[in-house]
């Protein structure tokens, strides 16, 4: 087993391993941190952890659909997910966020919601999620670890906003998810994405997610998810 140094816990909490802490690693831990980063379905079915109530700390078990949507996450750059209420969209975003800002540096991600409450939400899953892993397979908080932001000590950085804020403008991010995208209102959405896109795609290796249910026709999400049917604007959809 990895041994904790347990004076270099963030605020005390021995779950969230802070700047400098130290793990033992054995060879099997070694293979297993090897493994998740090849594959994200192996890191999900292994050590993503959600609560049942009643039950209490499980294991996830991704459905068919759930494992598709994953691999699609991590092979392309521009996704757009129409999600049914039932396929836990919101457990996909935390999976694959958490999965990017664990083992791989330097990564910037900003989640985007239509409302700030549930941009808070999701990120509190994030931090459930993150909490329930074993010390030794978590990068350490580097500073901040709060309801909106968290930094890790190999340089990534999972950060929320609502389009109304401003935080991925003007700066480099490398993964931006947009969260139910048809619900946020047309005179916010559009100069947000006029604003954001060019700077996110300007990478070569940056990445768009966006998922949303429908909300009727019209709207962004509504024809960026069109023109992906119809082969016409290069993205990824399911």
């Amino acid at each position: 087993m990895a041994k904790d140094n347990k004076d270099k816990f963030y605020m005390g909490n021995p779950n969230v391993p802070a700047r400098g802490s130290e793990f033992e690693y054995t060879r099997e831990m070694i293979s297993e941190m090897d493994k998740c980063k090849k594959d994200i379905l192996y890191f999900a079915e292994n050590y993503f952890f959600i609560l049942i109530p009643g039950k209490g700390k499980e294991k996830i078990k991704l459905y068919p659909a759930q494992k598709r949507i994953l691999k699609k996450m991590r092979k392309d750059r521009f996704f757009i997910l129409l999600a049914s209420r039932q396929i836990g969209k919101s457990t996909l975003m935390t999976i694959y966020l958490l999965w990017t800002a664990l083992f791989f540096n330097d990564e910037r991600i900003l989640l985007v919601a239509n409302k700030e409450a549930t941009a808070i939400e999701i990120f509190g899953r994030i931090r459930m999620a993150y909490e329930l892993m074993p010390n030794w397979i978590k990068s350490p908080i580097a500073e901040t670890y709060g309801k909106t932001a968290m930094d890790l000590e190999n340089g990534s950085r999972i950060q929320i906003s609502t389009t109304t804020g401003t935080a991925a403008r003007g700066q480099s991010v490398s993964i931006l998810v947009i969260d139910e995208c048809a619900f946020i209102e047309e005179h916010l959405m559009d100069p947000f994405w006029a604003s954001v896109f060019p700077i996110v795609s300007a990478s070569s290796t940056s990445k768009v997610f966006i998922c949303s249910t429908a909300n009727g026709t019209g709207n962004l999400f509504h024809k960026l998810y069109s023109d992906a049917v119809d082969n016409k604007n290069g993205w990824v959809y399911d």
